[in-house]
């Protein structure tokens, strides 16, 4: 199971002047660090294949975007190869 973490405290604890200033990533997704991009990807393949909810490819697929264009080392990563 994929968890989700993030080093910073709740919703607003951080002052104005260090948060990233991203327009396409809402409050909780500007939380999200490469790491947990990587997390997202392994649920974004069970979306894939169907498991995940009618829009869970699409909201996935919105946030690694997001996330891709605010952090550019998310898009570097090296794929991890899968087998079946």
């Amino acid at each position: 199971m994929a968890q989700i973490t993030s080093s910073g405290g709740g919703a607003g604890a951080e002052p104005e002047s260090t948060r990233i200033c991203a327009p396409d990533l809402d409050d909780f997704s500007q939380k999200l660090t490469a790491d947990d991009a990587r997390s997202l990807v392994d649920m974004l393949k069970l979306a894939v294949a169907k498991r995940a909810g009618e829009r869970g490819k699409e909201a996935l697929t919105d946030v690694l975007t997001a996330l891709g264009k605010t952090y550019p080392q998310v898009g570097k990563r090296k794929p991890t190869p899968v087998c079946f």
